[in-house]
């Protein structure tokens, strides 16, 4: 856990979900009932160098575009919906995971990754 901290830190990468609150049964994002949105305005105010946001799955930019919709067009901003990396997300293995999100990254300049060839 503090690993993971650390490089989150390193890398300037915050974590912070698009439903602040709800109710659920299980680990299923359709068992989501009764959910609240995070206020992103707020958390944006606070730290107005955030450049880009990735969702982690369709639930996550589905909530985010509900309760948020206004910010979606901040030229300052991008937005990344991504694959699930949910163990629920069976179509998608750990290394096709690793290498999108690793993409997205890259291309965004949050991560400087240059892979060696043989």
């Amino acid at each position: 856990y503090e690993e993971k901290l650390a490089m989150l830190l390193r890398h300037h990468i915050a974590l912070w979900d698009s439903i602040g609150s709800c109710e659920r049964e299980g680990s299923l994002d359709s068992a989501i009932r009764d959910e609240q949105g995070n206020d992103f305005a707020a958390l944006l105010q606070e730290y107005p160098g955030i450049r880009a946001i990735y969702f982690n799955g369709g639930k996550s930019a589905q909530a985010f575009k509900r309760y948020n919709k206004a910010l979606l067009a901040r030229p300052d901003i991008a937005f990344h919906a991504m694959p699930s990396t949910s163990p629920a997300n069976a179509r998608w293995r750990l290394p096709m995971l690793e290498e999108t999100w690793r993409k997205a990254l890259t291309e965004s300049g949050i991560l400087c990754y240059t892979e060696s060839k043989n």
